[in-house]
Parts: C-alpha cells; sequence; structure tokens
C-alpha cells in the first residue's frame, strides 16, 4: 500500500473544482447567482460550442474594488457568510468562496470588475489555476467573467462532456430556470452570437413563463397563492390535460433559489393526484418561501437540493394550498364506468376504425377466417400462412371485455388477460417499424395548418432534427423565433388528438443524446407513435374487433410486451383454477 502523503494544492484545487463543476451549465449557474447576490438587474450571457469555448456572464451588479478582485479567486474566499450561525441562515444564492477558485483551475478564466461608475476597472486573468496577469481595464460599475477552454488541462474530465448540442441545452435550460426564479430580472442569452432568449422586468408573470415554457403552456396555466403554518406558497399551475411523459416541466424554488428537490416534487404530484394519468407530469411553476433558518441549503456541492427542518409539515403545506388551487379550476379524473347489459356487450368503440387510416391491413378490419373447435376448450385455428404461434402467446378465442380495457381470451387450457392499450402498441410499433425500413413513414395533410409555440430548447432540437422528423411523417415549417407550423402529421395519427403526441415526441428528442445514434431516437420516436395512435384504455370494442387484435398480436415479434418494456398478457392455467374451485 503507497505510502500517506498530502496532495499538492494544484490537486486540491482540482477537486474542489470536481465537486462545483460538472459540465458548463455548472459553471453558469455558478455566475448568475453571484451576478443575482452583487444586486445585478440586467444580464448578459454569451456561449460558444455548448460552453466548451465559452461562457460569459456580464452583470450591471455592485461590482468588486481591486483588492476584493484579487481576493475573489482565493479559496474558501467570499463577502456572503462570516460565522457559523450565518451557515444556519443563507439568505443569498451563492456561498461556496471556492467557486470562482475552482472554475478557475479548470480553466482560463478572465473577471473583469469596477465598483464604481467612472469607468476605470480591473482585470484578473488567470489559467488552469494559476494567476498570469492583472492590468487595468475598462467598464462600467459591474463584473465580466469570461470562462474559457472549459477542462482545458484535465482531459479526462473534459471527455465526459456530451455533445455540443446536450451541453447547449443543458445551459439554456439554466438561464430559464433563473430568469423564471426572477421577475424583475433583465436576461439576455446569446449562443455562438444568436439571442435565443430575452426578458423584460415590465412584464407579467404569465408572458414571462411563455418565453420559458411556450405560448401554449402559458395559457393552459393559472396563477395561485396561499399561506399556510408559516409556509407561503405561489406561481402557476398548469391544466392537468397540459401534461407531459416527464417531470422537465417542473420549475421549483426555494426562497429563490431553483431546486430540484425529490420532496418538492412529490408535494406537486400529491397535488395532482386523481387528475393525472400514471406515469404523466404536470407543468407547474412553484415559488416557496420559508423562514432561512427552517431550511438547509448546504447539503449538495451544487445547491440543487435544500433540507427542511420540519419537512412532513412543508409538504402537508404545500400539498393543501396548490390542492386547494386546482380543486378551484378542476376535477380530479374518474375512471370511466364499465359498463354492463345482458345482451351481448360489445358495442362498437366509436370512430375506432374509421378515425385511424393505414394501409392494408386496417388495425381493426374484418378479421380473418376463424374457425373454433368444440367443445371447450377451444381456440382459433391460424389461417392460411399465419406465423407459427409462439409459446408465450397460443391461438387465443376472445370471450369478453373486462372493463373496457382488458380481453379475456382462452387459451389451450389456461384463461388469458391482454392488455388491450398495450398489445394494440406492441402491434402498431412493429408495423411503423416496418413502414420506417422501407423508407419514410406515410403522413397525412391537416387540413388547417397547426401552429406550434415552442420553447427555446425544443425550439432549438426541432431545428437540429428536422430532416428526421420528415422521415416519421411530420411537415414542420419554421415560422420564426419559437413558432413552427405543422402542416402533416403521421398517418398512425390520423383522426387522433395529435398535440399530446406532438409534445412527447418533441421531449423524447430534447432527451435524446446524440451519441446514442440515431436508433436510440427512431425507437423512442415509434414507441410514442404507437402509444398515441393505439386504442385507449377505456374504449369498448367489439368481438370481432378483439380477434382482429389477438391475430394480430400473435404475429409480433414480441407478442408479450408493449415497446416501453411493459408486460401485455398474463394467464390462470387449468389447473390453479380447478384448485381454486376444489376440483384438483
Amino acid at each position: 500500500m503507497a505510502a500517506i502523503r498530502l496532495l499538492s494544492e494544484e490537486m486540491i484545487n482540482k477537486i474542489a473544482a470536481g465537486e462545483v463543476v460538472e459540465r458548463p451549465a455548472s459553471v453558469l449557474k455558478e455566475l448568475l447567482e453571484n451576478s443575482l447576490d452583487a444586486g445585478a438587474d440586467r444580464i448578459e450571457i454569451d456561449t460558444e460550442a455548448g460552453g466548451r469555448r465559452l461562457v460569459m456572464v456580464a452583470d450591471n451588479g455592485c461590482g468588486l474594488d481591486p483588492d476584493d478582485l484579487l481576493l475573489s479567486v482565493e479559496r474558501h474566499a467570499t463577502s456572503k457568510i462570516s460565522t457559523d450561525a450565518d451557515l444556519l441562515r443563507i439568505a443569498t444564492l451563492g456561498f461556496r468562496g471556492e467557486a470562482l477558485s475552482s472554475i478557475g483551475a479548470v480553466s482560463r478564466l478572465t473577471i473583469t470588475a469596477a465598483a464604481a461608475r467612472d469607468g476605470r476597472a480591473r482585470q484578473v486573468v488567470m489559467s488552469g489555476g494559476r494567476m498570469i496577469k492583472v492590468e487595468d481595464a475598462s467598464r462600467d460599475r459591474g463584473a465580466t467573467v469570461e470562462v474559457r477552454d472549459l477542462f482545458f488541462n484535465v482531459p479526462a474530465r473534459r471527455k465526459f462532456l456530451k455533445s455540443i448540442q446536450t451541453e447547449s441545452a443543458h445551459l439554456l435550460e439554466t438561464a430559464q430556470r433563473y430568469t423564471l426564479g426572477c421577475p424583475a430580472l433583465r436576461l439576455v442569452y446569446r449562443a455562438n452570437g444568436q439571442e435565443l432568449l430575452a426578458t423584460n422586468p415590465m412584464e407579467d408573470g404569465l408572458t414571462r413563463v411563455s418565453r420559458v415554457l411556450g405560448r401554449d403552456a402559458a395559457r393552459a396555466m393559472s396563477p395561485f397563492e396561499g399561506e399556510q403554518n408559516g409556509l407561503r406558497a405561489s406561481g402557476f399551475l398548469g391544466d392537468p390535460a397540459f401534461d407531459r411523459s416527464r417531470a422537465g416541466g417542473l420549475y421549483l424554488y426555494v426562497n429563490g433559489r431553483p431546486v430540484s428537490d425529490r420532496l418538492l416534487t412529490r408535494s406537486v404530484m400529491e397535488a395532482y393526484r386523481g387528475r393525472l394519468a400514471h406515469g404523466r407530469y404536470p407543468v407547474a411553476v412553484v415559488y416557496l418561501e420559508i423562514d432561512p433558518e427552517l431550511v438547509d441549503v448546504n447539503v449538495h456541492p451544487a445547491k440543487a437540493e435544500v433540507r427542511f427542518r420540519q419537512p412532513s409539515e412543508v409538504f402537508n403545506a404545500a400539498v393543501e394550498i396548490m390542492g386547494t388551487a386546482l380543486s378551484r379550476q378542476h376535477r380530479p379524473l374518474r375512471a370511466p364506468a364499465a359498463e354492463y347489459t345482458e345482451t351481448p356487450a360489445f358495442q362498437r368503440a366509436p370512430v375506432l376504425a374509421e378515425s385511424m387510416l393505414w394501409e392494408s391491413p386496417p388495425p381493426f378490419g374484418p378479421p380473418p377466417a376463424l374457425t373454433y373447435r368444440d367443445p371447450a376448450p377451444a381456440f382459433a385455428q391460424r389461417p392460411a400462412g399465419a406465423a407459427a404461434v409462439t409459446p408465450e402467446l397460443p391461438g387465443l378465442r376472445p370471450l369478453a371485455q373486462l372493463f373496457n380495457s382488458y380481453i379475456l381470451a382462452q387459451g389451450p387450457d389456461a384463461l388469458y388477460i391482454v392488455d388491450q392499450h398495450a398489445a394494440h402498441e406492441r402491434i402498431l410499433y412493429e408495423r411503423l417499424q416496418s413502414q420506417l425500413g422501407r423508407g419514410t413513414l406515410p403522413s397525412q395533410a391537416l387540413l388547417l395548418p397547426q401552429p406550434l409555440e415552442l420553447t427555446p430548447v425544443q425550439a432549438a432540437v426541432l431545428n437540429r432534427l428536422a430532416a428526421e422528423l420528415g422521415r416519421f411523417g411530420f411537415d414542420l415549417e419554421h415560422f420564426g423565433g419559437q413558432t413552427f407550423v405543422l402542416r402533416a402529421v403521421p398517418m398512425a395519427l390520423a383522426g387522433r388528438e395529435s398535440g399530446r403526441a406532438i409534445s412527447d415526441i418533441i421531449e423524447a428528442m430534447e432527451t435524446h443524446r446524440p451519441e446514442a445514434g440515431l436508433d436510440d431516437l427512431e425507437q423512442a420516436m415509434l414507441s410514442s407513435l404507437a402509444c398515441h395512435a393505439a386504442i385507449k384504455a377505456g374504449e369498448p370494442m367489439t368481438l370481432p374487433e378483439m380477434e382482429q387484435l389477438l391475430a394480430d398480436l400473435d404475429r409480433t415479434r414480441v407478442p408479450t410486451h408493449c415497446p416501453h418494456g411493459r408486460p401485455l398478457i398474463f394467464n390462470m392455467d387449468r389447473q390453479d383454477i380447478e384448485k381454486r374451485f376444489k376440483r384438483a
């Protein structure tokens, strides 16, 4: 075992930097917090190459005098705390004194600052943690921090950065979160010289929300506020119908600090309980104000999480305030009641087949000729030329529909229960996959083009992957800024409400990592299309439609799981059933 030794100052600085500087967005976060703590109400941000080449933040805050400028790049140097008691009542966004020092240790850092309005400033230049020069400069009161060539001296860390597009998205997301958290802030964000975000301190809250989340989201959101047990909550809650497939639409703040807190996320989800389908997330902007002594922000190196002294009280109060606000506007969803009649209860689902335009064969067209063998157990003989019956899914004869969501079917010596939505997802997924393999998915032109108001991140993603969307049957035209016009959709969505499908597909594109390859994106998009085109739980089916679905399912490569990996079928074998009735 090697002998214990003290690390060099350079190595200590690089380790400290690893706690604070994970990626370019981490740098931007620290610089934004310093600017806001300095009282800035105007901030300009410039980035290049996803932050690898440049992250620059210029503000009109209180600035730094020459002595403070030199101290600011030293480890554990800060103006924000001075005693132990200050750690228990942090009212600023930043407090980790080594932030600038850590950033400077892994980049080429230049800080230009002035504390007066006489145009005279001082500039410090560092490289890899070493002071290069200190000289006079010119600028008005405030500070400009330029971080260039991030991780140039730590190549192992640089290799772990994602693609330029991914890092650019993280940078813009960081700017957006602080934009929503500071209503009085004038912020301009530019990437590679192109302005992507600009806010006006005179605009109202919903206007600012529309800049970050898009106009469609803002239209679906309502303001709320309330106070309970010392906790004040306010913000904007989205209509449950405007839900998302992931939690990226949740913006949470504690005393003005943007956080990604599990307790607060759970409180939002609890407030929406009964109003959202399983696996869906609301869009919401929630500001919580609480006595700083009752919350510890020093539990995470990047201050992304907080710890409440009385978590259950905070949780209950937040749920009560948000739940009450939602109840004024929206009633909880109720599951559709199962219908029961003594006559055959297989009523055809309205516009089920008519609403879905497909290449032959249609999803629920006339069933193939099926021959049944009597007496029971009976199961369908396969049509001529059909694929062999799989061990997991023998030829099945539908018996009835349960809760308008599950197909009860009889197989050889077993009762099978099939999730109709998941089964149809699997069928459509493989059909779409086959069509895409032949070129592009067939599309259906919209009678009236549909405008889409997107977020800055979504707009950037669509511009980058427009060609891929064309392969999937979408015809999208950039109308300027963050507005796109949808002119055609995949044939699979014809007759279906396409708004949610488009939203989910854009989210899948947002989270797509280019290094994962286009196959990964293709699978995500096909899965989303199949999910939105498939028959839904709660839709009644006729007996011929159930027969057709089971026959189509048996022809799939994976007839046991939906494209998302959920099981779609299970059985109770005859022996188990007979044991229940004491026959075995």
